[in-house]
This record gives structure tokens, sequence and C-alpha cells, in this order.
């Protein structure tokens, strides 16, 4: 027999396993229950058993001594049907063979799974139907009495014919070919036709084949900054020193003549005059030469 990896857990025939479950979620096949335990190897799972009767057979066969996961059918009323996942621990299992359970357990719940209720157990007394039962109907909302039903004159539906019913719509919706396009081939408004591709959400089955396919714009081109032109090199003028400006001395202001008194200019001298007054002579005489005859 081949093995499957399931997390921390190896599956001995995990494809009769899961047809096994399919037949205890159809109401049409007797399969009722079934248990998986452990095999030779401490990581190993194998299927055990299977019945076709109540909760009380299922307890009927687990021992103490072993470890079970278990899956079972519970019928509710006439109109429903709940199932079950029970952890079974017997009170005689060795407690290094416990430990390896809250390690494996949520890998085996996934294998059987859908189901409304997780029970676990180490005794006969913990699985006891009527304890089941209340769970599942607390879990169930609503409490419906097929019983009481039946004291007030409301018949209870048969369930082959609720069996049928649901059948009937699962093939239907199988075999049946839905049209999706149909809502958006229609003409319900009037609307303007708009291109709705490349939108997200829109595929091409769902867009009309009559919508006219618009060419998109071309972005525009980024602007192009011009190049930057290089400034030709200045020529560098020579350093001119600059020219010191004559001091101009500014005249002083001769002093104001104090008031009351006179101003006496200086005279010169009476040599100096005597030979200012002959060098005048001398330029203005003419010698007899030169003179003009008469």
């Amino acid at each position: 027999m081949s093995f499957t990896a399931q997390g921390n857990i190896r599956v001995e025939d995990l494809d009769k396993i899961k047809g096994t479950i399919n037949d205890i979620r159809d109401a049409t096949k007797p399969t009722q229950w079934m248990t998986l335990t452990y095999g030779k190897g401490r990581n190993d799972i194998v299927m055990s058993q299977t019945g076709n009767g109540d909760i009380n057979e299922l307890v009927d066969a687990l021992t103490p001594d072993t470890i079970y996961f278990s899956y079972i059918r519970v019928p509710l009323d006439a109109l429903r049907e709940k199932f079950v996942f029970i952890t079974y621990i017997g009170e005689s299992v060795r407690p290094m063979k416990r430990a390896f359970v809250s390690q494996h357990k949520p890998d085996i719940e996934k294998i059987l799974s859908p189901h409304h209720l997780s029970v676990s157990a180490s005794s006969e007394e913990d699985l006891a139907a009527e304890e089941i039962l209340k769970s599942l109907h607390k879990g169930s909302g609503a409490n419906y009495d097929a019983q009481a039903s039946q004291d007030k004159g409301i018949l209870p539906v048969d369930p082959n014919y609720l069996r049928e019913r649901k059948d009937f719509y699962k093939k239907q919706e199988l075999t049946e070919e839905r049209d999706l396009t149909r809502a958006f081939n229609k003409d319900p408004l009037s609307t303007t036709p708009m291109d709705l591709r490349g939108r997200p959400g829109i595929t091409e089955r769902y867009i009309n084949d009559n919508v006219p396919k618009t060419a998109a714009k071309p972005a525009p081109a980024p602007a192009t900054k011009p190049e930057p032109v290089a400034e030709p090199d200045k020529p560098v003028e020579p350093a001119v020193e600059p020219v010191e400006e004559p001091a101009v001395e500014e005249p002083t202001p001769e002093e104001p003549a104090e008031e009351g008194k006179e101003v006496v200019e200086e005279q010169p001298e009476p040599e100096q005059v005597e030979a200012e007054v002959e060098a005048e002579v001398e330029a203005v005489d003419v010698s007899p030469e030169d003179s003009p005859q008469e």
C-alpha cells in the first residue's frame, strides 16, 4: 500500500479514505461511519473499520488500548443530517503514545472534513448518543422537531425527495450551458457604447463584439531640455594699477584783520626801488646807431 504525506503524518491509501468519506456524506449510500488509527510507524495513519449502523455501533467497535479518529453521519431528524469528528484515546493507551495525538490531530481533522462537531472522548460514556445530539442541536441554530410538526398535523418532507431535488439542480448546473455574455449583449437601456478593454475586472468574454475599438492615444513625448551652450573664454584684462593723484594744497585762508587795527602794506626799501628803476631804464634805452635818421 502507498503512503501519502499530509503535514506531520503519512496516510495509507488516501484515495480510498476520501472515497469512504464521500460515501458517508451521500445519504443514498449505506456507509455511516469510519475509523482511522495508527499503523506500524508512529506517524502512519491507516483506515481500520467502517460501519452502516449508528453511533452505538461505532462505540462498540472501539477498544480502550487504541487511539481512534472517527467520522460519522448523525441524523438530527427526517430533514437534517450532521457530521461529527471524534478523537478517541482509550484509557489504557500509554502516555508516550498520547503525546503524538496533539501533534497529528490537526492534519487528520483536515482529512475527515467537513464536519459540524468535534468531540474528544476517552470512554464510552463520553460518546453517549443523547449528549452528541444535544450538542448538535445547540450548534445548528433553530431546533426543528419533526415529532412536534407531526403532532400539529404537518407531515415531514420525504428525505428522498430532498435528495432528488438537490441532485436535479446540481445536474442542471453542470449540464446547462450558461451564456454569461447574455446580460451584456441585450439592449435594456439606451446607452452609449464604450470600450471597456484594459479595465480591471473586465475580460474579453464579457465585451460586446460590436463595440468599436478605439486606438489608444500615444502618450506625449517628454519635453527635451536644450543642451547648454558653452560660453567662449573671456580675455583676461591686465590689472590696472591705481594712479595716485597729487595732493592739492588748499590755500590757507587769510586771517581777517582785527577790529580797530589798520592794515599797513609793506613798503620796499629805497635801494631796491632804485635798482628796479635803473633796470627798466636800461631796457628802454636805445643806442644812437639804431635810432632812425631824420
